[in-house]
């Protein structure tokens, strides 16, 4: 692995709490935006769990489920997760902070 993507590993998950505290403090949500994120994270929930189902780790390559049509499902499910939160967030600003920082950590890992 690079040395750029043992930085990237080592703050991932503190780099996520970080920025769920910065959405629930700048975050203005309606009721059309909870309503909607929530369908959105429940898209993302729902590809995590199928991925997660075809995952033997350490035993074989996962080519079935979701695999069969993305290289990391896991990672796509976040995404929607992620998405639907920042729509849920009704404020377009958290939208700008959601990307740079997902395709700051996750196209690093991903590659």
């Amino acid at each position: 692995m690079r040395r750029g993507g043992t930085w990237i590993q080592r703050w991932r998950v503190p780099l996520g709490f970080l920025s769920a505290a910065i959405f629930i403090v700048l975050a203005r949500p309606t009721p059309r935006a909870l309503l909607v994120g929530a369908g959105v994270s429940l898209i993302g929930l729902g590809i995590r769990a199928w991925a997660a189902g075809h995952i033997r780790k350490n035993a074989e390559l996962a080519t079935s489920g979701p695999y069969a049509f993305t290289r990391n499902p896991l990672y796509l499910g976040s995404f929607f997760l992620g998405l639907g939160f920042t729509i849920a967030s009704g404020r377009w600003e958290l939208a700008v902070l959601f990307v740079a920082l997902f395709l700051g950590i996750y196209f690093p890992v991903m590659r």
